[in-house]
């Protein structure tokens, strides 16, 4: 049995640690899993620990921690650990660092995301020299990730690979039915949903959200807006749609664990973010049949055929964003059709077993 110690920031319901959550028992037959948060468990974390998995918690403190690598060590001598796979650069920072205190397993480095502005100073360009010294294999969940990695950090192409994100598309068969969920949720029948999952953050750009669903509204009065997801953009959010008169078109359902069921009940799914890589939420909006309108930034074109599974819109241009949510909401049959072929090209590249295959060929081929 091959060891792998998964190492995050810490694991609450989003994205890449959903992704690290549902990946763990797939890979239960060849490899044994366990999970290092830097910060805190979060709610999955907490959940990890009930169902008795192996999950650490090493409670970084603000600022380089020292003693995080030498941590980290033990914890890899002490469990025999083969393999350390880190997401996102800090886990990657403090991942390497463990392996001048013990150097015998391999190292993977997996970017989910960049920031936005994606400014990388030379002083993390110099470390990140040092860093490659400890490294085996850097994945990337889209092209834009690799490319921002040779760009920006410049960090070597050729220990470069892709793996897309995958979902678990079994799950859309334990769905309650979308008749409960219109009715749970006060939907009615003239409705059309406008649907946002993710975090309320500065990086999804909310408010450039809510501008654009301020002239959808007014062009299709039908529309109504549901935010599922929670951050620290919440109150603002809030307060614009209190100062637009929107509160009876736009509603805030917090963190929710049955996103597929609500995921039903929408017309189209929104992602108005600054920057994306391989978006869970899209994948699952997609595999759901639902079209989707996005900006055209990370790895979303590589998700979205522009006028086929959705359609793509400048970043920050929400007159784009509105007139594309229109299209999708109002042209006959246009949403049918996008989510038709949404679902198919889900089916086809983004399944939680093609990811599976390829980051358990990359384990075995470490070794």
């Amino acid at each position: 049995m091959i060891n792998i110690l998964q190492i995050v920031h810490s694991m609450p319901v989003a994205g890449t640690e959903k992704l690290v959550y549902d990946m763990m028992p797939l890979f239960e037959k060849k490899f044994s899993f366990s999970v290092l948060c830097l910060d805190e468990l979060g709610i999955l974390g907490e959940e990890l620990h009930h169902q008795q998995k192996q999950i650490f918690c090493v409670h970084r403190q603000p600022g380089i921690d020292i003693s995080v690598p030498r941590k980290i060590a033990r914890i890899c001598r002490q469990n025999k650990i083969d393999i350390i796979h880190c997401h996102q650069y800090t886990p990657y920072f403090y991942g390497c660092l463990s392996r001048i205190f013990f150097s015998s397993p391999k190292l993977i480095f997996t970017e989910h995301g960049r920031h936005y502005p994606d400014i990388v100073s030379t002083k993390r360009q110099c470390a990140n020299q040092f860093l490659n010294l400890l490294t085996n294999t850097i994945v990337g969940v889209s092209q834009f990730p690799v490319e921002s990695l040779v760009k920006k950090e410049k960090l070597p192409q050729k220990k470069m690979q892709v793996i897309y994100n995958g979902i678990d598309i079994s799950r859309l068969n334990t769905r309650r039915p979308k008749k409960e969920m219109l009715h749970e949720l006060g939907i009615a029948q003239e409705d059309k949903i406008v649907g946002f999952v993710g975090r309320i953050h500065p990086i999804k750009d909310p408010l450039m959200l809510l501008r654009a669903f301020c002239k959808v509204h007014k062009k299709c009065p039908q529309a109504k807006l549901i935010f599922v997801g929670d951050g620290e953009m919440m109150k603002e959010c809030q307060e614009f749609v209190s100062q637009n008169n929107l509160e009876e078109r736009a509603m805030f359902l917090g963190l929710r664990r049955d996103v597929l069921d609500i995921m039903q009940v929408f017309d189209v799914l929104v992602l108005s973010s600054l920057s994306e890589a391989t978006s869970i939420t899209l994948l699952e909006a997609m595999a759901s049949g639902v079209a989707a309108a996005c900006t055209r930034v990370g790895g979303n074109p590589e998700i979205v055929d522009d006028g086929t599974t959705g359609l793509l819109s400048e970043r920050g241009n929400h007159h784009e964003l509105a007139q594309n949510i229109l299209r999708i909401l109002t042209e006959a049959n246009l949403k049918e059709k996008m989510g038709k072929s949404a679902r198919k090209k889900v089916a086809e590249l983004f399944t939680m077993e093609k990811m599976v295959a390829n980051y358990s060929e990359l384990y075995e081929n470490l070794l």
